[in-house]
This record gives C-alpha cells, structure tokens and sequence, in this order.
C-alpha cells in the first residue's frame, strides 16, 4: 500500500483507486552527501493524470489544452506541461508540472498592475 490506497505494480507503474498512474523509481541512485559518503536516494515518485483529469483540474476543454500544446496556434502556451505518451494512443500530464504551471499563472495575473 502506497499512500493508504490498495495499488499494485504493472511495468514501473502504480495504480491506485483515483486512477491516476504513479510511477516509481526503484533505482536508488547513490549521491556524495557532502563528507565523501556514498548515500541511498529515497525512491522517486511521479504523479500522472490523465487528460480527463487535467482538463477538470484546470477548468480548461481539451480543444483548449490542444491548442496550447500547438506551436502554430496563436493560444500556444511555450510553458504549458509537455504531455507523456505512454503507449500509441496514450498521454498523461505529471501532476507537479501542471501544479507549478497553475501557480505560475496565479502569480503571472497577481504580478499585473
């Protein structure tokens, strides 16, 4: 159980009721800590929403992350999150770099005089 939610392990990913996909990296990569030690880095941990779910959590339609995601729309978006294909037909958003794109935004209008 990954954050008090029955998951399971399919190919590098993590299921979970909301269906949202988490994707765990199980290399621990060893860094220097600063004193010549070799440490463990805990396990890294990727959110992926679907569109589905970032168009609901942006108030957006998909025509419109579509036509942010598009170079030669004139709504193009050089900050919008890159989507992530998983599979031909697939793609998801990680879940931090539409957090940190929304709060860029709010503090983007906030910032105007």
């Amino acid at each position: 159980m990954i954050n008090g939610k029955n998951e399971y392990l399919k190919n590098g990913f993590v299921g979970n009721d909301d269906s949202k996909l988490v994707y765990v990296n199980l290399l621990n990569h060893e860094s220097c800590d600063g004193s010549g030690r070799a440490r463990k880095n805990p396990p890294m941990e990727i959110v992926f929403i679907s569109m589905k779910q970032l168009v609901k959590k942006i108030s957006k339609s998909r025509s419109w992350v579509y036509a942010a995601m598009d170079e030669k729309n004139p709504t193009y978006d050089k900050f919008f999150p890159k989507p992530v294909r998983i599979g031909r037909r697939s793609i998801f958003f990680v879940l931090s770099e539409v957090e940190f794109w929304l709060q860029s935004r709010i503090d983007a209008s906030r910032s105007i005089q």
